[in-house]
């Protein structure tokens, strides 16, 4: 049974949460400026790596002040743990990232409506990996839960953009226009959403978004054959807690040891999770893009979405968001593995030679996704993305290109 301290009534209430200070935060640009002026402000967060220059109401920089302030309960040492576990595991993260943290997301029927809108609004998938995956690597990289650290910037900012969202779908929409929406803001506005779903991006699908990077995480390291000590596992799931706070979920929320993490998460999937063309869609979409990762030359390497899919998630979340069964593959499996790693030991740097083999192939995917990053024109007023030095060393990745 779910711990007490979520019963039921506690998250019907989170469910009725948003963010008290990143809402009020965005209300003070709207009432600047009209919906207008949230739209520009979202439109320039998606399109910057930092938040950029107003000028905005003084109720940014309040933001911005109280929002950096780490918790009185963040330990150093533990964060530090932390990123040594990622410094020597992380390159396997990616793989798990694309094919189970974010189906986990994909299957909570209100997360998948509010990523719908904004994946059409986005229209690619590659993005909102790369973003996720940025988001992880800035976290995770030595320094980066430090006081002006860049894990902490990248929070603030997603904080803010999941306040302009959640106002924006909640604001009352505009007389019906002729044609298609033309912004961000008149596709979020056009939503409607029921009141008895309660806040969009509410606190209890931000707890459970969370828990897709640490509960999630570390659940498929272990499937994948990565044992981490005790000390290991809280430290790395206290690093995430530090970066819950930073994102404005309540500490209630915050799990204290791998138990309450699934205890909590399971509590949330049992109420939330469904079958839904959205997260159909987002999963179909999340698919294309780590096959095309393979390239067409390498046909060997396309169904390692799919098995990790299958290997990392339980087969009824598969079926929700309609996963392609192995078919063939589900014979071939042990072979495609010894072959698959062959492929990896090639380019594999020392530091992975002792993985298993299923996390090779975790880490095959997550080197190409990474490769891919660090490549890809980024668009907008953001630099050319710098693989943090360690960790790119450590793995073998130049760190731009």
């Amino acid at each position: 049974m779910a711990d007490a301290r979520w019963s039921a009534a506690v998250l019907d209430r989170m469910r009725l949460e948003g963010d008290l200070l990143a809402d009020a935060t965005v209300k003070a640009v709207f009432d600047k400026g009209a919906v207008a002026a949230v739209n520009d402000l979202l439109t320039k967060l998606v399109r910057n790596d930092d938040i950029p220059a107003g000028p905005w109401p003084p109720e940014l920089a309040d933001y911005l002040g109280v929002s950096a302030r780490l918790p009185s309960w963040a330990d150093a040492a533990l964060i530090r743990t932390g990123e040594n576990v990622f410094l020597r595991y992380g390159l396997t993260s990616f793989g798990i990232l694309a094919c189970a943290s974010l189906p986990e997301c994909y299957v909570l029927r209100d997360v998948a409506a509010v990523l719908g809108t904004t994946q059409r609004l986005d229209a690619h998938a590659r993005r909102r990996i790369f973003e996720t995956a940025m988001m992880v690597l800035s976290v995770m990289a030595e320094g980066g839960l430090e006081p002006g650290g860049s894990g902490i910037r990248i929070v603030q900012k997603v904080r803010l953009m999941h306040a302009a969202v959640r106002y924006l779908i909640l604001t009352p929409p505009p007389p019906a226009a002729a044609g298609p929406p033309s912004s961000l803001a008149d596709t979020l506005l056009a939503q409607r959403w029921p009141a008895e779903r309660g806040a969009p991006l509410s606190q209890e699908d931000l707890a459970a978004v969370l828990l897709t990077f640490s509960h999630v995480m570390l659940r498929s390291w272990k499937h994948l054959g990565i044992t981490l000590s005790p000390q290991e596992a809280r430290a790395y799931l206290h690093s995430w807690n530090v970066v819950g706070h930073v994102l404005g979920i309540r500490d209630e929320l915050l799990v204290h040891d791998l138990e309450e993490a699934a205890q909590l998460f399971d509590a949330i999937k049992r109420r939330r999770a469904a079958d839904t063309p959205d997260g159909r869609a987002l999963t179909a979409a999340v698919i294309g893009v780590c096959e095309r990762f393979a390239g067409p030359s390498r046909i060997l390497l396309r169904p390692i979405p799919r098995i990790l899919m299958h290997g990392l998630l339980q087969a009824e979340t598969c079926a929700m968001l309609g996963v392609p069964t192995l078919g063939l593959w589900h014979t071939a499996y042990r072979p495609f593995l010894r072959v698959g790693t062959r492929v990896f030991h090639r380019t594999a740097s020392d530091t992975f030679q002792d993985l298993p083999d299923i996390a090779r192939l975790s880490a095959l995917i997550s080197r190409r996704l990474l490769e891919e990053i660090v490549a890809q024109p980024r668009g907008g007023q953001r630099t050319a993305f710098h693989m943090p030095e360690q960790l790119a060393r450590s793995w073998g990745i130049a760190s731009s290109r």
